[in-house]
């Protein structure tokens, strides 16, 4: 077949498909390649599935079946109606880009030669910008007073402490474990796997942070999990266990867990007049430029040291 010109994979699966390639084929196929481990932009397996899942409830019952390259931009539109008119304009951003990206992946595989999809996104609805609650520096006081009178779950009012202190994400707290911790020299190291940039990121410790710790070692310290659930110690607590915690404290709609980040971008811009880029730094925020992205989180890491015992003792200023 190589002598005549063929491509023997091709014609294996123009025997299987005659007809061309389905929609969900090219779709799982290209999720496939996506996940790739161990290579450049690879998705986490949540991340993969997350993906499938949203295609498989909105997009696969009317595209699922059809041949991708008999697809017009009407069925596209038929796909992105029936969700714009339930007002999930996110959603619909969302699969518009992912349907984008199938037949992106068609075209430079040759199961197709057009994208339906393509300029879709600039008629879709506008949605409005919608910012996650965060406390301000006047009800930061009283949160934190809040906080510490907080008699409930201590894993999870603990964690909710242990965010204000590092401003990591939720799923970076929750999945911590006590491997990570270096308490010689306070520091946590998160492996790239964890990471939502996929970027192996070290956060300073101070010593209000280390203290948290040390507390919960004698309550968790036999799981894997520095944040480990009190009902399966071999399970991290539940993703809305922080959460739940604000809310009792009777802050729902006013604070969030990831709003923290807000806060703390907020005050060391602003109040502690902390550099910018390092600020970028301890926020694990992604970088344009990788050079300059590698560079601020190895050569911050001493003044972001400096930096997390200011803002850990501001904190604890406020509630005095």
């Amino acid at each position: 077949m190589l002598d005549n010109g063929e491509n023997p994979a091709e014609v294996k699966r123009l025997k299987k498909n005659p007809e061309g390639m389905s929609f969900k084929e090219v779709a799982q196929e290209w999720i496939d390649f996506k996940s790739i481990p161990n290579t450049k932009r690879c998705w986490k397996p949540s991340h993969s599935k997350a993906v499938l899942r949203s295609l498989d409830n909105e997009a696969f019952p009317f595209l699922g079946s059809r041949i991708i390259s008999t697809i017009t931009p009407y069925d596209i539109d038929y796909v992105l109606n029936p969700i714009i008119k339930r007002g999930a304009l996110e959603v619909a951003e969302r699969i518009l880009s992912r349907i984008n990206a199938v037949f992106r992946y068609g075209i430079h595989k040759g199961y197709c030669a057009d994208n339906p999809a393509l300029g879709k996104n600039e008629y879709l609805p506008a949605r409005k910008v919608q910012h996650m609650a965060h406390l301000s520096l006047k009800d930061l006081p009283q949160f934190l007073e809040d906080l510490e009178n907080y008699v409930g779950d201590i894993v999870c009012k603990s964690a909710v402490q242990f965010t204000l202190l590092t401003h990591a994400r939720t799923d970076e707290i929750r999945f911590s474990e006590w491997e990570e911790i270096d308490f010689e020299n306070a520091y946590w190291s998160i492996p790239a796997k964890r990471m939502k940039m996929n970027i192996a990121q070290t956060i300073p410790l101070s010593t209000q942070a280390i203290e948290i710790l040390e507390r919960l070692k004698l309550i968790t310290g036999q799981s894997n999990y520095i944040f480990a659930s009190l009902v399966k110690t071999d399970k991290p607590i539940s993703e809305n266990g922080m959460l739940s915690v604000i809310y009792r404290m009777g802050y729902k709609g006013k604070a969030t867990v990831h709003g923290f980040r807000g806060t703390y971008s907020t005050i060391a811009n602003e109040v502690l007049k902390f550099r910018p880029d390092v600020v970028e730094a301890s926020l694990a925020h992604k970088v344009k430029d990788p050079v300059r992205g590698a560079y601020n989180h190895a050569t911050y890491l001493e003044e972001r040291q400096v930096n997390a015992q200011v803002w850990a003792d501001f904190l604890s200023q406020l509630v005095k």
